[in-house]
């Protein structure tokens, strides 16, 4: 057998490395949710802090429990006392005979995981976890010895298996310290966010990773063939275990994990594959109608007005996508916007038509009185009130002016850019609603 035919011969073993990033562990569980939904399985799991966590229960079984266990949260049933050292100022106060006395003191009554300890303790079971087929490792920052360590199945017994999931989970200074075999750990974090080289060692050969960290921080090296998934809208933050934030980060997972599988169009909002040809459509449409109005100027300068508009909205912006519907879904990000003005929920799949139909209907009654709407609009202060008044100045002059604005307009069109494009999508969406509502 020649060496060419053994690797054809060899299974190759697919690995998926969940990220630390404490309540944005619930993101992971969402898109644990869709690859499964997929059947999508993997034979090594890593993981840091609560993706540990979340790995070692997928790693004995499914995800239903998962979900479970996050929508029970409450921030009482992470932790007490979080951030609070009580005997800070009494008992850690020296002489110290080595770090260990410190550590020890300082952390004397302090922040107590023994709500996270419990409930871990009822979901996790020892026996189907080590009998699982999956390999598994947890990342940990061994805080005595300064140097990483992982743990893997062959490390981790009935006794000591929850404590090493808990070390890897211990961010501090949120959490305790975490004693083991007399070595005191932390989060798993302070090593490896995102154990891509852990899986890599455990011989996974494509990789799917969920990284939870913050917008600006950058993507991990991964090899070509690999999946990284990020989320496209920005997370809450580590330590806010709000039962609804959980749940809602749990829906963004399902959804976002549908767009990088290439299974559903769409950017901030999610819709079905069905939907693409009535949307290429739409596009099809608006390019032509763009040229016929003589606004062919508003593809150039596209990208960059959307990035203020997601600015003006969200506060940041979103991180990109790429998949197969994303360079084709021009001015549908357009009516996205004006989707997030109107209130309209992102944590759910919807039919492209179903969401035209809401917001023609919400901004009906945003063009008859901006200031008093029939649905809650999204708005903060002045501002989008101001962003309200001159959506509603540039719709009606787009629509008296049937699509043709005269060049005493062009003043104010550069100087409000922002709700000019939102207008030209409301305009858009009313001159093809017949087709759009179908």
């Amino acid at each position: 057998m020649t060496e060419s035919t053994e690797k054809v011969q060899k299974a190759e073993k697919t690995g998926i490395v969940l990220g630390g990033g404490g309540s944005r562990g619930s993101y992971e569980i969402g898109v644990l949710q869709t690859l499964t939904d997929q059947g999508r399985t993997f034979d090594v799991v890593t993981g840091t802090s609560i993706g540990a966590i979340c790995g070692a229960l997928y790693t004995q079984g499914s995800v239903d429990h998962l979900t479970d266990w996050i929508g029970s949260f409450t921030q009482d049933s992470v932790a007490r006392n979080l951030f609070v050292f009580p005997a800070q100022y009494t008992s850690a106060q020296g002489p110290f005979q080595d770090a260990g006395s410190f550590f020890a003191a300082f952390s004397k009554n302090g922040p107590q995981i023994e709500p996270l300890r419990q409930k871990l303790e009822s979901l996790f079971d020892y026996k189907t976890f080590a009998s699982s087929p999956k390999d598994f490792g947890c990342m940990t920052y061994n805080v005595t010895k300064q140097q990483p360590q992982m743990f893997t199945k062959e490390d981790m017994t009935a006794d000591n298996a929850i404590d090493v999931l808990l070390a890897s989970a211990a961010y501090f200074p949120a959490f305790n310290f975490v004693t083991l075999n007399g070595d005191y750990y932390i989060d798993g974090g302070f090593a490896e966010t995102n154990p891509v080289q852990a899986a890599q060692k455990l011989g996974a050969d494509s990789l799917v990773v969920v990284d939870v960290q913050d917008m600006d921080v950058p993507d991990p090296v991964l090899n070509p063939g690999d999946l990284l998934i990020r989320p496209i809208w920005k997370l809450a933050y580590y330590l806010d275990f709000d039962g609804v934030t959980l749940r809602n980060q749990v829906a963004l997972g399902q959804l976002d994990a549908l767009k990088y599988l290439d299974l559903a169009p769409g950017y901030l909002y999610t819709f079905y594959p069905g939907d693409w040809n009535h949307m290429q459509r739409l596009e099809t449409s608006a390019m032509e109608l763009v040229a016929a109005e003589g606004e062919s100027w508003m593809l150039e300068k596209m990208d960059p007005v959307m990035e203020e508009i997601y600015q003006f909205i969200l506060g940041y912006v979103p991180r990109k996508l790429e998949n197969k519907y994303t360079h084709e879904f021009i001015f549908g990000r357009i009516l996205e916007c004006m989707g997030l003005i109107a209130g309209i929920s992102p944590y759910r799949q919807m039919h492209f038509n179903d969401f035209i139909r809401e917001l023609l209907e919400k901004f009906s009654a945003f063009d008859s009185n901006p200031d008093k709407t029939r649905t809650p609009m999204l708005y903060h202060a002045m501002e989008m009130k101001g962003l309200q008044d001159m959506l509603v100045f540039f719709h009606s002059a787009i629509q008296g002016f049937n699509g043709h604005l005269p060049k005493e307009f062009g003043i104010l069109r550069e100087k409000y850019l922002l709700p000019y494009y939102l207008a030209w999508g409301w305009h858009l969406m009313e001159k093809f609603r017949l087709f759009l509502l179908i």
